[in-house]
């Protein structure tokens, strides 16, 4: 029948009733919001959603799509405390990820949607689902309502373990470490206590307070504006006089830091010049060195914490040619970039008197667990941090923590604070450990992202659009990366697990940040082997070349390459990117020339991929001992593709090899390739170009085409460029 349309109806649901033509109902956000039900147990007001669970609030409103006013294409959904009202957290759910509307790419004004409910349209259940998930993470269980609208489980979810939740009245506090990536929220009011000990004088006026030595000598501000730093120190040769030197912290700063740096700055000598009859700022360092951390760049001062990378201190020397370089110290720990990061900074001046900058590096080496609320920590930090469940007991820090922590960073006050009363043992409250970087864990993951991780499985392939809805979604769950320090612990969980582990990288690149420290650490927490580390770095480094963010600009130096690392796995990880970046970028001299000094001992620990990217650097120098090389890697590997497709890419870009278009095809009919995969159909075309053979060459680059995915314009160009090659070749004769 002409302008009929088909209803979509659930099954035993009866058919809405048919909106009249000419009606003059006009549809409003409550009426909308009522259609959708966005939350299992609340009521439309207005423009918003109520729920209230316990001690919080949920509201949940239509989100604007940002083209006009009165288009909206998702729900957000915000959680505060009724009490306080401070946020707790914040998330938008949009229709098309959800599959709410009928057509995914449009956004729709209030009149449309009502339209698509009446029409049956409309199907909110897994945006239910979805925001049900997201809430239980973290609020108390909803009350039950006859109106219950969010799904029942199914029978294989029905006996799976609930996610803790953050109660509102007592949020869960836990012991983490190391401390500089803690966060902020510490005992701030205990930071300066050193100073009044000693008899500092206060002076607080509107957005800061004033701390004075009783030499007027020194002085601490702290600030309450969000403008600059949050603490300036500085030291002055005469009272009111002329700086002698200054360090300034920012806010994000842990306050136990700040503790030791003020503890250090009331033990300076105070009757003269502060930085007198002191040892050199670099004696500071020391520690660093003995701990491990790496020096690069001989005509600098840099120093970079070994393991992860997320801690560094700098010092630019002076130079003639260079009239404006500064010789300030800068002091860097956590993800620090444009937006809301949890890194923190210290700036100090070069002629810092050495306690001050020994209190830091000690603040940066300090492994002694601090106590944080939980919900406080940094989710990009969660992969690098020791968490373990705080006792319910009180245990306020002691004054005397920082100096007992940092050992001889810092000398003893001449007036200690009286020690604490010692407190009896309960083993029943003793710390269990939550998550840790390397240790296996017990606790089982969160039932959101269980259940996620166990659809991502079944669905084709990473790349696929189911793939990337269900990873888009998981990536929204809150504190999602504590709650994968359990999944990669699963062997059921641990291969999904990694590809939403590879998309939290893959959005670090995309966004300019540094990525390969983060990326090794993944593999580390998963005890992955060198074939997964292979096929997780191989995407990820084609990923970054395209987005111009490459494994080389975040790894100095090449310690990774040459010694041995207390963590294997993180080690082998960034090798791989090291290596599989200079691949791409085709440095196949450097790569050459990095691994000869490399001792015959260490090359004996090497995994196969790394010995196939020396053999990929060998034939794509032209080089005969290619040959012999890409033979051992086949007789060691041959099974893996990673290291098929890197020998193979090694043929394709030398020039002049013996019998090289040959070679090229023999490999690409390794039985570990697909016969449909686009790359090899790439190399294969190369070769049957170079052979002459000019029907076959354009079937096998059309063929590669056609398997390609649509997210690959640069490859695609590639093709391109082959195909182009390849009609330059003469026509076969017809007879």
């Amino acid at each position: 029948m002409p302008g009929h349309r088909r209803l979509r109806l659930a099954a035993g649901e009866p058919a809405p009733a048919l909106r009249p033509r000419g009606g003059t109902l006009k549809p409003t956000h409550a009426t909308v919001l009522t259609a959708l039900a966005p939350l299992a147990d609340g009521a439309a007001t207005g423009r918003q959603f109520v729920a209230r669970r316990g001690g919080v609030l949920v509201t949940a409103e239509l989100a604007q799509a940002g083209i006009r006013d009165d288009t909206f294409n998702g729900i957000r959904v915000r959680t505060v405390l009724r009490e306080t009202g401070a946020e707790l957290g914040s998330n938008r759910f949009d229709f098309d990820a959800h599959d709410t509307v009928p057509r995914p790419g449009f956004v729709h004004t209030l009149h449309d949607l009502d339209r698509m409910h009446r029409f049956g349209e409309l199907a909110p259940k897994p945006l239910r689902a979805a925001i049900g998930q997201y809430l239980d993470l973290y609020t108390d269980a909803p009350v039950s309502a006859p109106h219950q609208h969010r799904a029942a489980p199914t029978a294989s979810h029905s006996h799976t373990a609930r996610p803790a939740r953050m109660s509102a009245q007592s949020p869960p506090r836990v012991l983490v470490s190391p401390l500089y990536l803690a966060g902020p929220d510490g005992p701030r009011d205990q930071a300066t206590a050193p100073l009044l000990q000693r008899g500092w004088t206060a002076q607080t006026g509107r957005l800061r307070t004033t701390y004075t030595s009783p030499s007027a000598l020194l002085r601490v501000e702290a600030r309450t504006d969000t403008t600059g730093p949050a603490w300036i120190i500085t030291g002055h040769h005469d009272p009111g006089g002329p700086l002698a030197w200054r360090a300034a912290a920012d806010a994000k700063t842990p306050p136990e830091a700040i503790v030791a740096l003020n503890t250090a700055v009331a033990q300076l000598p105070g009757s003269d010049d502060p930085g007198r009859a002191l040892p050199p700022s670099s004696t500071a360092l020391d520690p660093l060195i003995d701990a491990g951390w790496r020096r690069f760049h001989p005509n600098d001062i840099v120093y970079i914490e070994p393991v992860h990378g997320l801690a560094r201190i700098d010092r630019g020397a002076p130079a003639a040619h260079h009239a404006f370089r500064r010789s300030d110290w800068f002091i860097t720990a956590g993800r620090l970039g444009i937006g809301p990061r949890a890194g923190w900074h210290i700036e100090m001046s070069a002629h810092i008197p050495s306690p001050l900058l020994a209190a830091v590096t000690g603040a940066l080496l300090d492994l002694t667990p601090v106590e944080r609320p939980q919900h406080s920590l940094a989710d990009e930090h969660l992969p690098y941090l020791d968490i373990a469940r705080a006792p319910t007991r009180d245990r306020p820090l002691a004054a005397s923590r920082t100096s007992a922590a940092r050992g001889s960073t810092t000398t003893a006050p001449a007036h200690p604070a009286p020690a604490p009363a010692p407190t009896t043992p309960q083993p029943a409250e003793d710390p269990t450990p939550v998550r840790r970087r390397q240790d296996s864990v017990t606790a089982p993951p969160s039932t959101a992202l269980a259940m996620g991780l166990a659809q991502l499985a079944q669905n084709p392939g990473p790349d696929s659009p189911a793939s990337r809805l269900v990873t888009r979604g998981l990536l929204d769950i809150p504190g999602i990366d504590s709650a994968f320090a359990t999944a990669l612990t699963r062997e059921a969980l641990r291969p999904a697990a990694l590809e939403v582990a590879r998309a939290m990288v893959g959005k670090l690149i995309d966004e300019g940040e540094p990525w390969t420290h983060a990326a090794a650490s993944w593999l580390s927490r998963a005890g992955a082997d060198w074939q997964t580390s292979a096929q997780f770095c191989n995407g990820l480094a084609w990923q970054a070349r395209s987005r111009h963010n490459s494994a080389g600009t975040h790894l100095d130096g090449t310690d990774h390459l040459r010694h041995p690392c207390p963590d294997p796995i993180h080690a082998q990880a960034l090798r791989h990117l090291q290596l599989t970046g200079w691949r791409y970028d085709f440095r196949c001299r450097t790569i050459t020339d990095q691994l000869a000094d490399i001792s015959q001992s260490h090359r004996s620990q090497w995994d196969p991929y790394t010995r196939a990217l020396q053999a990929f650097a060998l034939l794509g120098q032209s080089k005969p001992e290619g040959f012999t090389a890409m033979r051992d890697c086949l007789d060691e590997a041959g099974d893996n593709p990673a290291v098929v497709h890197a020998l193979l890419h090694g043929l394709w870009l030398g020039d002049g090899l013996t019998n090289q278009a040959e070679e090229i095809l023999r490999l690409a009919a390794w039985p570990t390739l697909a016969d449909d995969d686009p790359v090899m159909l790439f190399r294969s075309a190369t070769a049957l170009r170079l052979l002459g053979r000019r029907d076959e060459a354009l079937e096998a680059v059309h063929a590669a085409m056609e398997q390609l995915g649509p997210n690959a314009p640069e490859f695609h160009a590639d093709l391109v460029r082959e195909r182009s090659l390849i009609t330059l070749l003469p026509r076969a004769s017809r007879g």
